[in-house]
């Protein structure tokens, strides 16, 4: 388990893989619930970097930074199920030992549904939940478009633990709306941000060299390895695309470092994205930061983060549609988009500062003890206070 704190004049630091010792300052002595002082937070997840897999998760580490750097101090729990099947039985007593030990922390934020369900196991601290796109509420299907058992079971548990905490986040207003009627008052409407320090126009020419890609190329870039990301469907587009351009190229960005991909968006003329199922996918957000433009199915926020950008097309989920759509963008080349100014609402500072009045607000207005909710029952105990009027005007961050 890792702590992170900034205090003044404390720099957060490189990213960091899991096992490393993170970059803390002391804080200040100062009463977390004044205002501008440190709040204590401990982030359970079962996803974060390491060095064998350094891009998993790494949304989640960049939002744990980006909140130490306005202040708060934070924990983290990985959850790495991948090195021991023991995991989640280890962390599982861990969060249940809370119950029983001096509280050290404001909050528990749990990063996915899966974190969600042990952050449950204590009760004397407020939980917030973040469920992630398909992997939690929205059933995941594949490129048969059947929907596995294991994604039913999934979202029909992260709608019980939704019931049960005391406020949660989701990344669209359809994941919203797959909660149960009575968690979505208490929900938020907050996508990932991204970093635009690192993702940002770069010399196409500069991008190619540092891939070795020939300045003649015609690229079309794919983000992903899962089969919901249906990259049968992409490659279909591409082979019909060839008829008219012989020398297109898709190429297929699956594993890697996160300071590479900014490089093959600079590098590639544009991103198909043909997935049957996501939230707010954040090769879309990134793709924006960069200027690049985007051919996408009309799937999870994609059509609002998009509207109005110059080169970037929403069709239907058919190949011929979304061949079409690629060649009118290389038709325009070399223009990009100017998905960079219309994104700066997506900026990983201004998502961090929302996330900040997030965590305030949540405890502030959580019940003093909180208790399971059973199907059926309603919740007993203390009601909860009313959300401030500003955080319910601003709930949603998607564009209208």
């Amino acid at each position: 388990m890792t702590r992170l704190r900034r205090g003044p004049g404390a720099s957060a630091g490189p990213p960091t893989r899991a096992g490393q010792p993170l970059p803390h300052a002391a804080s200040d002595g100062r009463d977390a619930s004044a205002a501008g002082t440190s709040l204590r937070v401990f982030v359970l997840t079962n996803m974060w970097p390491t060095d064998a897999h350094p891009h998993y998760g790494v949304w989640i580490e960049s939002h744990v930074r980006a909140v130490v750097e306005r202040g708060v101090s934070v924990r983290v729990r990985f959850v790495n199920a991948r090195r021991t099947r023991w995991a989640y039985a280890r962390s599982a007593l861990r969060i249940v030992l809370l119950n029983f030990e001096p509280r050290q922390y404001d909050l528990l934020h749990a990063q996915s549904g899966y974190a969600g369900a042990l952050a449950l196991l204590q009760f004397r601290i407020p939980v917030l939940i973040s469920f992630m796109g398909s992997c939690d509420l929205l059933h995941e299907s594949g490129k048969d478009g059947r929907v596995a058992l294991k994604s039913r079971i999934a979202a029909a548990v992260s709608r019980q633990l939704a019931r049960s905490s005391d406020h949660t986040i989701t990344m669209t207003s359809e994941m919203e709306r797959a909660l149960p009627a009575s968690a979505r008052p208490r929900n938020w409407v907050l996508p990932h941000g991204v970093d635009r320090s690192l993702f940002r126009p770069i010399p196409r020419a500069v991008a190619r060299a540092r891939l070795g890609w020939g300045s003649d190329e015609r690229v079309v870039l794919f983000v992903g390895h899962t089969e919901n990301k249906r990259f049968d469907l992409a490659l279909a587009a591409v082979d019909i695309a060839r008829s008219e351009r012989p020398d297109l190229q898709l190429k297929r960005l699956a594993h890697g470092p996160q300071r590479d991909v900014p490089v093959w968006m600079n590098a590639a003329d544009v991103l198909i994205v043909t997935s049957n199922v996501e939230g707010s996918p954040n090769m879309v957000k990134e793709a924006m930061a960069c200027g690049l433009p985007i051919v996408s199915v009309d799937v999870g926020d994609v059509r609002n983060v998009i509207a109005g950008t110059r080169n970037c097309h929403i069709t239907e989920r058919d190949p011929r549609m979304l061949a079409a759509a690629l060649l009118e963008v290389l038709g325009a080349a070399p223009e990009r988009s100017d998905g960079r100014m219309r994104s700066e609402h997506l900026a990983l500072a201004v998502i961090a500062d929302r996330l900040v009045s997030i965590y305030r607000e949540t405890i502030t207005s959580a019940p003093r003890n909180r208790r399971l909710i059973i199907p059926g029952k309603h919740r007993r105990g203390r009601p909860r206070k009313r959300r401030s009027a500003r955080l319910r005007a601003h709930r949603s961050l998607s564009p209208s």
